[in-house]
C-alpha cells in the first residue's frame, strides 16, 4: 500500500489530490479528458478560448456528469472579443465553475469579477512583470510558462 502524497498548497487551493494540472488546450482539453484527470487525482482545465457559450455550457455539464470533483475553465481575455468575453465570464459565474485560468495580458476587471463571484483565479504568465501584475490583480495561483511551452508561447 502506498502512502498518500502530501497535500500541497496548490492541491488545497484547487481541491485535487495530486499536484498535476491539465492545461486548457483548445480542442483537446474537453470534458472526457478533464474528468479523467480529476478522477486520477489531478486537476483539469477545459480549453474554452473563444468558444461559443453553448459549447462551454455543454462541456461544463458533461464534466459534472462524469465526476463530482473540481475542475476549471481556461479563457484568454486578450484573444477574445470583448462582448464574447463578458458573456463567457457571466456564464462561468452562473454555472458556478470553481476555478478559471487566464492567460496573456492581465485583465484586472475580469479577475475582480471572477473573485467577487467566489471563483478561484489562476493566471498563466510569461515574465516576472506579468507575475507581479497578475498577483496585484488578485490571481491566487500562477502558472509560469517557459520558452519551451507549446501553443501560445509567452515565456521569456
Amino acid at each position: 500500500m502506498h502512502d498518500a502524497p502530501p497535500a500541497t498548497p496548490l492541491c488545497r487551493l484547487l481541491g485535487c489530490r495530486l499536484p498535476l494540472v491539465l492545461a486548457g488546450m483548445g480542442g483537446v482539453s474537453r470534458s472526457e479528458l478533464v474528468a479523467a484527470v480529476a478522477e486520477a487525482g489531478g486537476f483539469g482545465f477545459l480549453g474554452m478560448v473563444r468558444e461559443p457559450l453553448a459549447l462551454i455550457e455543454r462541456e461544463v455539464v458533461q464534466v459534472r456528469q462524469r465526476t463530482a470533483l473540481p475542475f476549471g475553465v481556461n479563457l484568454i481575455p486578450a484573444a477574445t472579443p470583448a462582448p464574447l468575453l463578458r458573456a463567457q465570464v457571466d456564464l462561468l459565474i452562473a454555472l458556478q465553475v470553481p476555478v478559471v485560468s487566464l492567460f496573456w495580458d492581465v485583465d484586472a476587471g475580469v479577475i475582480a469579477r471572477l473573485r467577487a463571484a467566489g471563483i478561484t483565479v489562476v493566471h498563466q504568465i510569461g515574465s516576472a512583470a506579468e507575475a507581479l501584475q497578475a498577483q496585484e490583480a488578485g490571481a491566487q495561483a500562477l502558472i509560469a510558462q517557459g520558452v519551451e511551452a507549446g501553443g501560445h508561447v509567452r515565456g521569456r
